[in-house]
């Protein structure tokens, strides 16, 4: 799948009701912008207030962080993955959209990968 379909249907996911992003996604977004994308740090901050306009924010916790690492040591997945499932888990959603993780995978019952980009 090409850049332009992936960015389609990634606007229309951000056009569904009841968004939410994690911390961390944010995190990963403002480095990857700013070291592969070569972006400014000032259309960086203001990138991630458009972002935080639009989403519900879910800030990392400890205690959301140290669950992390038993998600990521029970479902063998990275460090950073755990943090944006455990987010997706502490936000009560259903779906978590990722073309990093395993599609159709289930965590804890509650919370299912769906990638969009898979054809």
């Amino acid at each position: 799948m090409d850049e332009p379909e992936k960015q389609a249907i990634a606007y229309k996911l951000c056009s569904l009701p009841d968004r939410w992003i994690s911390t961390q996604v944010m995190i990963e977004f403002g480095n990857i912008a700013h070291k592969k994308m070569k972006k400014e740090w000032s259309e960086i901050a203001v990138a991630l207030l458009e972002i935080r306009q639009n989403f519900q924010v879910l800030n990392t916790t400890d205690d959301m962080i140290l669950r992390a690492s038993l998600l990521a040591e029970c479902y063998r997945i990275s460090w950073f993955d755990s943090l944006i499932v455990m987010a997706g888990l502490e936000s009560g959603s259903s779906i978590i959209y990722s073309e990093d993780l395993n599609d159709s995978q289930v965590f804890e019952g509650q919370l299912k990968v769906v990638n969009p980009f898979k054809k």
